[in-house]
């Protein structure tokens, strides 16, 4: 692409101050004459522009880019009047003549921008000339024309938006970040006027900064939306922490099963009892009723509130006529702890019988006092005689 320059004279198009060169903003001719080129346009703007109150910086078709105004001058095309757009903005054109190549001027005009934004580090974003008046210029990147859009002319230029977090913002900055900024400030609590999502730090935005930050916990409010604003803004936006689950009341015993023992579980108590029955030279029904007594007092017996082995009482009590029958006798010291056993298991569900009878308050009485009884003794079998 071939840059040239050929600059206007008379300056009866222009602001008479100095532009700040803060943006770039992009049009489109909408000249669809054929031969209306750079060219053609460059030398309408030194003839005056005629019948015309417009002026922009750069041409730009699908052979070459030609500069009519420096870019200190505030030239008339933003549609602003005393705006930012007119006098903070350079202006480019491109050419839309049926007889250029569209994609070569779309390329054309992102080599220009770049070697622009090279000379200028003051230019924060790149916009549509419709972000200053609303009017729908470009019209072709905005509507895709041709298979391109408006991202893939920034992607060309090499110049994504700036993204939120990324710089420290301050008053008199632009960009898209700042917009974001004010967005997701107004949704946060605050005592401040809403802000209006121009894209500008200004005062009110300086002001709604620095609550933000007093309100997050910094001593002073600066206005200044630096690393650790940014960070202050995160958790303000994170949802808060979900309540952990109320964990599930555990299951209730029937009321007439003695609860376990502290710190007693049925695997080590089975463990214990294999141990006092293999202590039998001879596997016996004494040696197995040793280790069962064993189990179950290991379970129960502990607690203040369960009195003795009433599980091994009632096995004992259903398998000894068997036992009988076929011509076993179970040792004389095994039948005597489970009978112990078995009236103790009668005394606690009498006492818990009486406990739970609220309608007869001296019977829950004498019920609480059954149950508060020493522990009873650990009973150990007798050994063989």
């Amino acid at each position: 692409m071939q840059i040239r320059q050929q600059f206007v004279t008379s300056n009866s198009r222009v602001f008479g101050g100095t532009n700040g060169c803060k943006t770039i903003t992009i049009h489109e001719t909408a000249n669809f004459t054929p031969g209306a080129n750079a060219a053609m346009h460059a030398k309408l703007q030194s003839n005056g522009n005629p019948g015309r109150e417009a002026s922009w910086h750069w041409q730009v078709d699908d052979k070459e880019a030609i500069q009519s105004f420096r870019h200190d001058q505030q030239c008339w095309h933003a549609g602003d009047g005393y705006g930012p757009g007119n006098f903070d903005s350079i202006a480019i054109e491109l050419c839309v003549n049926p007889d250029s190549d569209w994609a070569t001027t779309v390329r054309n005009a992102a080599s220009l921008v770049r070697k622009i934004l090279a000379e200028h580090r003051t230019i924060t974003k790149i916009v549509q000339h419709n972000h200053w008046s609303e009017k729908n210029c470009p019209a072709r990147l905005r509507s895709g024309y041709a298979g391109i859009t408006w991202g893939d002319f920034l992607a060309l230029t090499n110049t994504a938006p700036p993204i939120l977090g990324s710089r420290t913002l301050k008053k008199g900055d632009w960009g898209e970040d700042v917009g974001d900024l004010q967005r997701r400030l107004n949704v946060l609590p605050s005592r401040l006027d809403r802000l209006v999502d121009d894209e500008s730090y200004g005062p009110l935005t300086t002001q709604r900064v620095a609550e933000f930050q007093e309100l997050s916990g910094m001593t002073v409010g600066t206005g200044v939306f630096d690393a650790v604003s940014y960070a202050l803004l995160l958790k303000a936006e994170s949802p808060p922490e979900p309540e952990p689950p109320l964990e599930p009341e555990p299951k209730k015993k029937p009321w007439w099963i003695p609860p376990l023992a502290t710190g007693t579980t049925y695997i080590g108590a089975f463990k214990r009892m294999m141990t006092k029955t293999i202590e039998i030279t001879v596997p016996t029904f004494e040696g197995l009723a040793k280790g069962f007594v064993a189990w179950v007092h290991d379970l129960y017996i502990s607690n203040v509130r369960t009195f003795a082995p009433y599980l091994a009482a009632i096995l004992l009590a259903w398998i000894t006529p068997a036992l009988r029958w076929l011509g076993i006798q179970p040792d004389e010291g095994a039948l005597i702890a489970a009978g112990a056993g078995f009236l103790a298991w009668l005394w606690y569900v009498l006492a818990r019988t009486f406990e739970r009878q609220m309608k007869w308050p001296l019977l829950a009485k004498i019920g609480g006092y059954m149950l508060i009884i020493p522990k009873t003794p650990t009973y150990e079998a007798p050994t063989s005689r």
